[in-house]
């Protein structure tokens, strides 16, 4: 399919990926960055990787990981970053507050599945491997394919902002080899499952990133993962499912977070 080249507008100041939000609080202002959110995703991925049958982890390689931290680089985007600071742009980032939202995308996944197509380039088309982070809400945004340079994505220097995300989470999670083999459906479904559960305020507060650190201890253990292995199996295994409430349990005692 021909690439679709988004109508011109002006360029937008660019905010460095280090300072992009993911998450916001309760009040609206800033919560966990974007590079926060994309390594706890991970660490639910590898721990769900983990647990799933032999059978089921041959079918997603050695990228659901990986693929999994890389779902939200769309995030790094003036759209996005406009659309969750609102009233707080004129406050933390002032340079982007006096753009007009509509002129720029605001569906972040769509964002990512673009940066991430122009990132691996042509040779990954028939992989499909792109529309893995693209549906990572269950459906994908979209199925056209957009320039990640283009001017609703912020332009260049936005998409070199992402390109920059996309190679940290590369040197930290492993990278993407081409494998025909894989099996699509299941890796979007073992993403949207770890994506759901990596947004569980219960488990992944916007304010702290304790649970990263409890992740890295491997202390994430079987008041949690059993169940949502359970629960996600047949979630994992549909591919592209539609958003369910996972009815997650819930730690014994939240207050051993501080220990970290």
């Amino acid at each position: 399919m021909p690439l679709i080249k988004p109508h011109k507008i002006l360029d937008i100041p660019v905010i460095p990926w280090k300072e992009c939000i993911a998450k916001s609080l309760t009040d609206g202002s800033p919560g966990l960055s974007v590079i926060e959110h994309s390594r706890n995703v991970a660490e639910v991925a590898r721990s769900l990787m983990a647990i799933l049958p032999r059978s089921v982890q041959i079918l997603m390689g050695d990228v659901a990981v990986v693929l999994a931290a890389l779902h939200d680089v769309g995030k790094v985007s003036p759209g996005f970053q406009k659309k969750i600071l609102g009233n707080f742009q004129a406050r933390y980032n002032p340079q982007i507050a006096k753009y007009t939202l509509s002129n720029f995308e605001t569906r972040h996944a769509r964002i990512s599945e673009a940066a991430l197509n122009a990132f691996l380039g042509a040779e990954y088309e028939t992989m499909d491997i792109s529309a893995v982070v693209g549906a990572h809400h269950g459906v994908r945004d979209g199925t056209d394919t957009l320039l990640d340079s283009g001017s609703i994505f912020g332009g260049k220097e936005w998409m070199q902002e992402r390109r920059k995300l996309i190679v940290q989470l590369l040197k930290e999670y492993g990278h993407i080899n081409r494998n025909s083999a894989l099996n699509i459906e299941a890796l979007t479904g073992l993403v949207c499952v770890a994506d759901w559960i990596g947004s569980d305020e219960s488990f992944f507060p916007p304010d702290q990133n304790s649970l990263l650190r409890l992740l890295h201890y491997n202390a994430f253990d079987a008041w949690s993962l059993q169940a949502i292995a359970i629960k996600s199996y047949n979630l994992i295994m549909s591919g592209f499912p539609k958003p369910v409430n996972l009815h997650l349990p819930k730690p014994p005692d939240l207050e051993l977070l501080d220990l970290f």
